[in-house]
């Protein structure tokens, strides 16, 4: 065991010295653990924010009666020359979807706020050990990500609605249609006339565009995406709850009845 006595050179004795070094290992393993803190801060709003534009999506897709494709009913329909089957089967397998995008929703809303107290316990934590001026430097640096990695998700989400929405807009909603069409390329066309309330069009038989019971939604607004269901919480880390798109109340399973 080494001796507890005075250290001519440095001056200070070996416990003095013993008692400085622990300081210094105690300081290391703080501010390791601070910079692990922020790390897994970081993580939760990542995942907050994930879960919050996801929720706001499906509602507006609800609102709008579209069915993002990552939600398709892919079963082909018995019966492809029968038109009122063929709508028919839309509808049931569009409605099942919704009801799928309403179930998701509602586990969403708990998600959310479990990992908004989560977040709100950790940052509040970690404000109360870490120095007033490094906890600021490491916040705006923290706010500063969590903007960059929203506006990624967004531009995703904008990618992926824009997709949709020319699905809707061929007609080609579910891949049996495209692969019905292109089977039929080969065959000799039969004009018929398909009438809906504000137009009338004709496509070839069995829907050259495929538009049998489809129906798809008027046009939508190429810049909804931003007007309201990419309407959320701001990334600042106090009450980070889902703000409510403008103007519209959450939808019921009778809202979202298909037309």
């Amino acid at each position: 065991m080494a001796s507890i006595g005075w250290d001519s050179k440095s001056g200070l004795s070996n416990e003095r010295i013993h008692c400085l070094m622990s300081g210094s290992r105690l300081f290391i393993a703080t501010n390791t653990k601070i910079d692990a803190d922020w790390i897994g801060i970081d993580r939760l709003h990542k995942t907050l924010i994930r879960e919050q534009l996801h929720s706001a999506t499906l509602l507006e897709y609800c609102h709008i009666q579209r069915i993002p494709r990552g939600l398709h009913i892919n079963k082909e329909p018995r019966f492809l020359n029968n038109s009122a089957y063929v709508e028919r089967w839309n509808r049931v397998i569009t409605q099942c979807s919704l009801d799928l995008m309403l179930l998701t929703i509602d586990i969403l809303d708990k998600t959310i706020e479990d990992l908004n107290k989560e977040f709100e316990s950790k940052l509040g934590a970690l404000q109360e050990i870490e120095d007033v001026e490094e906890y600021e430097k490491h916040y705006v640096e923290h706010i500063s990500q969590m903007k960059s990695y929203k506006q990624g998700i967004r531009a995703q989400k904008v990618a992926k609605f824009q997709r949709d929405e020319l699905d809707y807009t061929k007609g080609y909603v579910y891949p049996w249609m495209d692969r019905h069409r292109k089977s039929c390329r080969n065959r000799p066309n039969k004009k018929i006339t398909f009438i809906n309330s504000s137009s009338e069009s004709s496509v070839d038989e069995l829907g050259t565009k495929m538009r049998l019971g489809a129906q798809p939604p008027g046009p939508v607004d190429p810049n909804i995406l931003s007007q309201s269901f990419l309407r959320v919480a701001s990334v600042e880390p106090v009450a980070l709850t889902v703000v409510a798109l403008a103007g519209k109340s959450r939808p019921t399973r009778k809202q979202v009845k298909t037309r």
